[in-house]
């Protein structure tokens, strides 16, 4: 670590996403400061070049989130009231969970905690509600419209098989539904643990 990069003092390293390298910060790590000076302090170091700083207080709000798809994806948004907002996923350093924390205890230190959110952006939420949800939504529809053209010449049977192709697309809908309604939706977090189930 050169003389440039923050103090060892509360410095995570995370991985470098999109909207840090968009914001100067070079280098597949970021080292990560949470510091109190005069003000809690984020300080944000490229492992080759780029810093970030900015006080706690120009966090309108921390969102914590994650997204199910092959593989789980942790990240936190912190939305600033005077810049670009910033993303951190999960890295293989483990200090993601610890770093949200603790920028959620300064915010707390500030009487922020009300600032702080779980759940995922909102293009996020109408992606998996309009994507997901549409394509159960379009299966469902297909043995309906069968039973609407051809129901009537159907033997007993037969329902007994259209019904059963429509229950699987009606338990994906009722799965997308619940987990955009549990994990995905924005919203304020009810206590510490509320926050600490979205980190693990």
């Amino acid at each position: 670590m050169n003389k440039n990069q923050p103090t060892r003092d509360h410095l995570y390293s995370v991985a470098t996403t999109p909207s840090l390298r968009w914001a100067g910060v070079k280098g597949k790590v970021a080292f990560v400061e949470v510091a109190t000076y005069a003000e809690p302090t984020i300080t944000i170091q490229g492992e080759k070049r780029g810093r970030i700083e900015f006080p706690v207080s120009d966090i309108q709000w921390l969102r914590a989130g994650k997204e199910y798809g092959h593989r789980t994806l942790w990240r936190c948004v912190l939305a600033r009231e005077r810049g670009a907002d910033i993303v951190f996923e999960e890295s293989w350093s483990g200090d993601y969970p610890d770093l949200v924390l603790h920028i959620a205890e300064e915010m707390e230190t500030l009487g922020r905690f009300d600032r702080v959110q779980r759940g995922l952006r909102g293009w996020e939420n109408l992606v998996h509600l309009l994507i997901f949800g549409g394509i159960c939504l379009m299966l469902l529809y297909a043995p309906y419209d069968t039973w609407r053209l051809y129901g009537a010449d159907w033997k007993p049977g037969a329902y007994a098989i259209w019904g059963g192709f429509a229950l699987l697309p009606l338990a994906g809908l009722i799965y997308v539904v619940g987990t955009w309604w549990r994990w995905y939706r924005p919203r304020r977090v009810r206590d510490w643990e509320d926050l600490e189930q979205m980190l693990v």
